[in-house]
């Protein structure tokens, strides 16, 4: 885990209960290499409108399903392989902050890990194979209605 410093103050006078900034343990794990995983987000997120997020579905069989749009409007789904530790998880991003991060971990690895502890939960990013010291990433998940 990342040892960053804290700081804080606390209007009665006593210290706020200290949290880990990030979690430790995750209930799924999934690695993806970044270049096609990167492409895919774009193709679908071409029939997103504005606030539409980018679904993600991770199944245990190897596939991560990515959907876009509505079914008012266009639709877009694509696949990329995925390696999947835990069950399956649907959960669903900003394109581009997810694109964001993508970018910014293209730098220390050719494969991203997701590492989740729900579907309601921020998702941390880390280069495939990096160290506690390499740079992590946190997604906040959009809420799926439906």
């Amino acid at each position: 885990m990342l040892d960053l410093p804290r700081c804080g103050r606390s209007r009665s006078g006593r210290s706020a209960r200290q949290q880990p900034a990030l979690p430790t343990e995750f209930a799924h794990t999934a690695t993806v290499l970044i270049a096609p995983l990167k492409e895919a987000v774009q193709r679908v997120a071409l029939v997103a409108t504005r606030n539409t997020p980018v679904r993600l579905t991770f199944i245990t069989d190897g596939t991560l399903v990515l959907e876009a749009g509505t079914s008012d409007e266009a639709q877009a789904v694509d696949n990329v392989t995925t390696a999947l530790e835990g069950g399956d998880l649907n959960i669903a991003f900003n394109p581009g902050f997810l694109i964001d991060g993508l970018n910014a971990l293209t730098t220390e690895a050719e494969a991203v890990d997701f590492h989740f502890t729900s579907s309601t939960k921020p998702a941390i990013l880390r280069g495939h194979g990096s160290d506690d010291q390499g740079l992590h990433y946190e997604l906040m998940p959009v809420r799926l209605t439906g």
